[in-house]
């Protein structure tokens, strides 16, 4: 097996492999890309805290959950919290881990830790100087419509949207905090 870094970027990298598959060799590109989070916050009216936001790869809106890329040496429970507060203005009061998403495998190596929390008030969102965001708050059906009826749906958000409505133990975040 033969391996190169094809491209550079700031936030992520690709590699191409050689390898022997079966009785041949094929040339394989991974897009190594950092750790990343997803979080469905509840407030205490039952509603979701979802965002629209624009972006480039596909140069549109889309309704999607919050979400971000974890820091270096930040564990990502933190990093829930922060792109959660930074995004929307809501503090988790609580948050959970739920499960673990790998969005693309056959293109990325890069895995999404899913999360649901229940928020406060809604502070000052603070997004970055690239992201053009706004937040809605919708029933769990009504955020599970957008996401699908937008054009091309986000997978964190449909998974995260999809075990908010199947699981007892997720749906129950939806009550008072």
């Amino acid at each position: 097996m033969r391996s190169e870094t094809a491209f550079v970027g700031d936030s992520v990298y690709v590699e191409k492999v050689t390898a022997k598959v079966g009785s041949g060799l094929v040339s394989l590109e991974t897009v190594r890309a950092p750790m990343a989070v997803a979080v469905l916050g509840f407030t205490g009216e039952g509603r979701v805290v979802m965002e629209r936001q624009y972006r480039h790869s596909l140069g549109r809106r889309l309704y999607e959950v919050p979400a971000g890329t974890v820091r270096e040496g930040e564990d990502p429970a933190s990093c829930a919290a922060r792109e959660l507060e930074e995004e929307t203005g809501y503090a988790p009061l609580k948050l959970r881990h739920v499960g673990t998403l790998v969005p693309s495998p056959g293109l990325t190596d890069e895995i999404i830790h899913l999360f649901v929390a229940k928020v406060g008030r809604r502070r000052r969102s603070r997004p970055s100087e690239d992201e053009i965001i706004s937040v809605h708050l919708l029933t769990v059906e009504d955020a599970i419509r957008r996401v699908l009826n937008d054009g091309p749906a986000d997978a964190k958000s449909v998974v995260l949207l999809q075990m908010a409505k199947l699981d007892p133990s997720i749906s129950s975040w939806a009550g008072a905090p």
